[in-house]
């Protein structure tokens, strides 16, 4: 079964537009580093932890109800012995 750390939510479009706009943020970031940084390995560090920090950026705002499918499939997805099933917040 899918511990509630690893669920999967569905976004409405305010959630996807910003999903994007971070992604768009850490990417001007992340050329800005490209400009000024030349060590290679120092640089590579940099755009991992910033990889990782733009993930959970997106997975705090994606954990917001606000950002979320409502309706019928409101909530988070997760894996049971044989299905997917859905929950509401905060229930696991």
């Amino acid at each position: 079964m899918t511990r509630s750390e690893f669920a999967v939510y569905k976004l409405n479009e305010e959630g996807l537009n910003k999903a994007c706009e971070l992604a768009d943020r850490f990417s001007e970031l992340t050329d800005y580093i490209d400009q000024i940084a030349w060590e290679p390995r120092c640089k590579a560090l940099a755009i991992t932890h910033l990889e990782s920090a733009c993930f959970f950026a997106k997975k705090a705002m994606a954990m917001d109800g606000a950002n979320q499918v409502l309706g019928e499939d409101k909530g988070y997805y997760v894996q049971t012995d044989e299905k997917s099933e859905l929950k509401d917040n905060g229930t696991l």
